[in-house]
């Protein structure tokens, strides 16, 4: 790769950034920036340089070291629209009238409790939402008891879990018409609290559908 002044360099590309992201790295200019890669089992810092920026993508130089490397026990396995899985909490209550409520139907009440699954592993999974009711009992209680996993044909189980962090999340999504706008969320680790045998066997399962699914 080389920059506009023609000076070559090894670097990566970084796409599909929101207009806001993009307004604050030209603030910045090329300053050096913390980068965050969170990978399967692993999640990888480092400094980087921003090399060339437009309004599609920008690139980075490729790290002279790494500044931080954090191995996961439990390798993490991404949940698509094929296969959901599902967390639910008994204390989730829906509120009609309540504008930062989740939505609830008459026909299925239950569901109103329960939020979507993004990630997975044998030691816990990520869950990712934008009602920001759930927020309120994230806050108040660690850990969280009396919450339900539900995996694809199979019978749910109850669970207990813990937070172990929870992050504010902002993401550029483009309309037929190629208008961008910014959506945020919050994503959350969840840890499991001595899971039974069957439970772990389960997870297994689901974890190898997911793979399976991935290889077609």
């Amino acid at each position: 790769m080389a920059t506009p002044d023609g000076d070559k360099f090894s670097g990566f590309k970084v796409g599909n950034i929101s207009d806001r992201g993009m307004s604050h790295l030209m603030q910045f200019g090329t300053r050096p920036f913390m980068i965050e890669f969170i990978l399967k089992s692993e999640k990888v810092q480092f400094q980087s340089n921003l090399e060339i920026i437009n309004r599609q993508f920008c690139i980075f130089s490729l790290p002279n070291f790494i500044e931080s490397l954090e191995r996961r026990r439990n390798a993490r396995y991404p949940v698509g629209d094929s296969l959901k899985a599902f967390l639910s909490f008994k204390r989730l209550e829906t509120d009609p009238l309540d504008l930062a409520s989740q939505p609830a139907f008459d026909s299925a009440w239950a569901m109103a409790s329960m939020v979507p699954v993004s990630d997975i592993s044998l030691g816990g999974l990520g869950l990712q939402f934008r009602f920001p009711v759930l927020k309120k009992i994230i806050d108040s209680a660690k850990p969280i008891e009396s919450t339900s996993l539900w995996l694809p044909m199979m019978a749910s189980s109850d669970v207990d879990v813990s937070i172990r962090w929870s992050r504010p999340v902002s993401e550029s999504v483009r309309d037929e018409d190629g208008v961008s706008r910014v959506v945020k969320s919050v994503r959350l680790g969840i840890q499991f609290l001595n899971p039974s045998e069957l439970q772990l066997h389960n997870i297994q399962i689901f974890i190898q559908r997911l793979s399976q699914a991935d290889a077609i």
